[in-house]
């Protein structure tokens, strides 16, 4: 029995790498998927984030306007205390 030799050519090389970075680009491209997905979700999740910082800031700000009367109330019976009429 005779063993068939073939020699290995640059060309056969050259196809071998480039089915494997054919491979490799279609696993990039499903990363890529991925990670355009997970920006998605991170920018919603941002957003709703942001929504609720309004809210916060929002409610912190009428806290104070609250917060701001009450002050201006106590100053005012601090320096006018009222008047107490004996019977």
């Amino acid at each position: 029995m005779s063993t068939i030799k073939k020699k290995i050519t640059k060309t056969d090389i050259l196809e071998v790498q480039v089915q494997q970075l054919q491979e490799d680009v279609v696993e990039i491209r499903s990363d890529i998927s991925v990670l355009k997905k997970d920006v998605s979700n991170i920018k919603h999740h941002l957003n709703n984030m942001d929504d609720k910082l309004d809210k916060i800031l929002d409610t912190v700000s009428d806290n104070q306007g609250k917060l701001h009367q009450r002050v201006t109330i106590l100053e005012h019976h601090t320096t006018h205390p009222p008047v107490i009429l004996s019977v």
